[in-house]
């Protein structure tokens, strides 16, 4: 859907009747293939370092990563490419939830923060919240595939040509050795036009 009048930018929303469709132009999005996993810092722990993916419209990213060090933090960047055009403002949906890496809630934090381009569009944390991270939805443990937390956001796109949409994921320091990381489901980002 294409809204605005001549003297503002245009934006391009995703249709209320189908809020978590992907457009077929934004079809790539559904496809683990499509996104670029990047690893750093930290010590990620070998067991539970993979991302975890369930296919669908749209699709689920499952993070249950765990650091191992007990220093410095370990950062896990998930990118991938959209076509913009400079000026135009892009929306788009997102499901998230997140659980205690243990039952017993002696796990670590787990943030993420969404962005397009360099521009920062969402924060959340699992515990520990702030007014710059505040809480994300946390479920009942083992974790249960509903229910999620509903974001919309939107950004202005600063080049016509390719976007990066990043989830950067910053998982905390093992304060306690026998202690796990929390977890966190993220759906990709559901936007109405790629272009």
């Amino acid at each position: 859907m294409l809204k605005g009048a001549a003297w503002s930018a245009p934006i391009i929303a995703v249709t209320a009747a189908t809020p978590f469709a992907v457009a077929s132009g934004c079809a790539h999005l559904n496809e683990f293939s499509s996104w670029v996993v990047t690893r750093t810092g930290g010590s990620f722990d070998a067991s539970t370092g993979p991302v975890g993916w369930v296919p669908g419209t749209p699709a689920t990213f499952i993070i249950m990563s765990d650091n191992n060090s007990s220093s410095s933090t370990a950062t896990l960047t998930l990118t991938a490419e959209i076509s913009t055009i400079a000026g135009s403002t892009y929306e788009f949906d997102f499901r998230i939830q997140s659980n205690y890496g243990y039952p017993n809630g002696s796990s670590n934090w787990m943030r993420i923060e969404v962005l397009a381009g360099s521009q920062s569009l969402y924060k959340g944390t699992t515990r520990e919240p702030s007014a710059e991270w505040p809480q994300i939805y946390r479920t009942a443990w083992p974790i249960d595939p509903v229910p999620y937390e509903d974001h919309t956001v939107s950004f202005v796109a600063g080049t016509t040509g390719l976007t990066t949409l990043t989830y950067r994921v910053t998982v905390s320091p093992r304060l306690n050795a026998d202690a796990a990381n929390d977890d966190i489901r993220v759906s990709v980002p559901s936007l109405a036009t790629c272009s």
